[in-house]
């Protein structure tokens, strides 16, 4: 189950901060970059079923012990930045259900998202960037175990320690 909710995350968060309409035009006036948009129904269920993965994995975090003795406070307050980001934007796209004003909602929405983008690098954000090259990629699901001791060898000798 947790695979499925990461998958949904990881992928729910790439699309919706490329290629949600308002997004993409954004990508295209500040680079010049035109990419292909998503339509209103579609991204309003990618947000709201990234928002339900995200809280899944954040209870995920708290519940199950492993991940609670891998994950530091760092991966919890990145999960709830996220959130908030996605959250306000929802919020302030949809007006009818924002406690708040909308000008509000979306300077809370741009600075979360903005703070998003300079934290990549230097966070667990750089693995949703290289989601796409490293899990979807046929290499990745055919390394089987003990691989890396065949290739080593196959390149250094038998003195090849891994």
């Amino acid at each position: 189950m947790f695979v499925w909710f990461s998958f949904v995350f990881h992928v729910g968060l790439i699309l919706v901060a490329l290629f949600l309409a308002d997004h993409a035009a954004l990508w295209e006036s500040g680079l010049g970059v035109g990419l292909p948009r998503l339509g209103a129904e579609l991204a309003d269920a990618l947000t709201l079923a990234t928002m339900a993965s995200l809280f899944y994995l954040f209870l995920a975090r708290i519940f199950i012990r492993r991940m609670r003795s891998s994950s530091s406070a760092a991966d919890y307050l990145l999960l709830l930045l996220i959130g908030g980001c996605f959250l306000s934007g929802y919020l302030a796209h949809h007006p009818a259900t924002n406690p708040l004003p909308w000008d509000v909602m979306m300077l809370t929405h741009v600075l979360s998202g903005n703070l998003l983008l300079v934290l990549i690098p230097v966070t667990k954000l750089a693995h949703v960037v290289l989601f796409p090259f490293t899990r979807l990629s046929a290499v990745h699901w055919q390394f089987k175990p003990g691989a890396g001791d065949r290739v080593a060898q196959t390149l250094f000798g038998n003195e090849a320690k891994v």
